[in-house]
């Protein structure tokens, strides 16, 4: 449950700093704090060895949950 007035924080799986900022555009106005993984610079890198961006999203997803307890956003085109 979120209390009101606090922040929901949303981690972004993405290094890329052009894809972090335009999310963080597209998502502004709305009550979240995106963290991306340049912010855990302590997570290894996933490989993307999935047949399909959304099976890499998924890949890189899962991983990263396991590694930090936390909601991942990812997402490939």
């Amino acid at each position: 449950m979120v209390r009101r007035g606090a922040r929901m924080e949303l981690v972004y799986g993405k290094r890329n700093p052009a894809k972090v900022t335009s999310t963080k555009t597209m998502l502004d106005g709305l009550d979240l704090q995106i963290k991306d993984l340049c912010s855990l610079d302590h997570l290894p890198t996933v490989e993307e060895s999935g047949i399909s961006p959304l099976e890499n999203a998924k890949t890189k997803a899962e991983a990263y949950y396991r590694l930090i307890g936390k909601p991942i956003f990812a997402c490939d085109s």
